[in-house]
């Protein structure tokens, strides 16, 4: 999502724990973003669409979007066609579904 939005993508890997720190306050002095905020505004943008979808069939998405936001973010880490645990909450199931379709879109978007 950074990139499809002109962003850059800047990954540092600190040789000792002493060295993460530090790293940190120079990609911050910087002004980059941290990927939980990077996570958090990429989620905004979809939210008001799930939330649409997911309560015109029937959820309830001011209770159920912790769990279904696991779901959806859980399918993108998944790589195919992977079932879902049958211990999962329905919000959980259905965010996952969606979370495949949405894959499925964005792969879709950038073969072309």
């Amino acid at each position: 999502d950074a990139l499809n939005r002109g962003r850059s993508v800047v990954i540092a890997f600190a040789e000792t724990e002493d060295a993460e720190e530090p790293a940190r306050n120079v990609m911050k002095a910087a002004g980059a973003e941290t990927v939980d905020a990077a996570r958090e505004d990429w989620w905004v943008g979809l939210r008001d669409a799930e939330e649409e979808h997911y309560t015109a069939t029937g959820g309830r998405f001011e209770t159920d979007e912790v769990n279904y936001r696991r779901g959806f973010e859980s399918a993108l880490a998944e790589r195919g066609d992977s079932e879902v645990s049958g211990s999962e909450s329905e919000a959980y199931k259905r965010g996952y579904a969606r979370g495949q379709e949405y894959q499925k879109t964005v792969r879709e978007r950038y073969r072309r």
